[in-house]
């Protein structure tokens, strides 16, 4: 029975070992990533809810797309690094883009935007 004890007690390490070491690798690729947000507000500095705020790697053409909540606020989490082209949709505005805004690894870049009526 003592070996039977044993044996169970190093599977248990190393079964935490490696669940430790995998949290570690998937928090350092959070470090990586990219984040834009900020506010989409009207020409009297007025929020504007429900505008559809899209960033587009320019490399890939894979795009992210997220809606701004009652603050006129957005956040657009987990990108990679690179070249992104950023375009602003709301209804009764015109559209507004910021085309090659350069990222880095573990970059949070703030990107408030401000419409006109259409």
């Amino acid at each position: 029975m003592k070996n039977l004890y044993g044996g169970l007690t190093l599977s248990v390490v190393v079964c935490l070992i490696l669940f430790a070491a995998c949290a570690a690798t998937s928090f350092a690729q959070d470090l990586d990533d990219v984040t834009i947000s900020g506010r989409v507000v009207d020409s009297n500095n007025a929020p504007i809810v429900g505008a559809s705020v899209t960033a587009t790697l320019v490399t890939t053409n894979v795009e992210r797309t997220f809606v701004t909540d009652d603050e006129g606020r957005y956040r657009i989490i987990e990108l990679i690094p690179g070249t992104y082209k950023v375009k602003v949709l709301a209804t009764g505005f015109g559209a507004k883009e910021k085309i090659d805004l350069q990222t880095i690894s573990g970059q949070s870049v703030q990107l408030d935007f401000s419409l006109a009526p259409a």
